[in-house]
């Protein structure tokens, strides 16, 4: 019910500020899985839009908090209330700076902890080089495809992966 999808975001809501982290994403898929077709969605409680605002600010809470596996959760049920290009862009952008936060992280002083932030690190730049691959593939008509192609190469160099660097350059 329409109660029920309303009653499920609060929750959401409610679970995230309180950094119930799991319970929040169960809360927020609830929902997404209410959203088949933006064009038909319709509830009382709430329009299409504040569902979108409500949801892009719940990520951004989890970017600011630094919490990228978190968010790269959530926007695995984004589709469909955001176009898929949306999605995976955010995703492409989100996994960037995950990668990139942790390298930062791992130049500080030499500890044990530096080698495995690093790697992961490099992991994360690679999914971000294929993200950004994904999003070149569903805008190949666009002004920004060249642009995705770019920081598909730019992350994949950073991750190390040379091969798909040169592929895509």
């Amino acid at each position: 019910s329409p109660e029920a999808v309303a009653a499920s975001f609060q929750e959401a809501e409610i679970a995230r500020q309180t950094g119930r982290d799991g319970d929040a994403l169960a809360g927020y898929r609830r929902v997404l899985r209410t959203v088949t077709d933006p064009v038909q969605f319709n509830n009382p409680w709430f329009s299409l839009e504040e569902l979108r605002s409500g949801m892009l600010e719940a990520y951004e809470g989890y970017m600011a908090t630094g919490k990228f596996g978190v968010a790269v959760q959530m926007l695995q049920s984004f589709c469909p209330l955001f176009p898929k290009a949306k999605t995976t862009q955010l995703t492409a952008r989100t996994l960037q700076k995950w990668g990139r936060t942790l390298l930062a992280r791992a130049e500080g002083p030499s500890s044990d902890q530096s080698e495995p932030a690093r790697r992961q690190g490099r992991t994360q730049l690679r999914r971000a080089g294929r993200a950004w691959e994904d999003l070149a593939d569903l805008e190949t008509a666009t002004r920004r495809y060249t642009d995705h192609l770019w920081n598909s190469a730019e992350d994949y160099l950073a991750g190390h992966d040379y091969e798909d660097a040169v592929r895509v350059l």
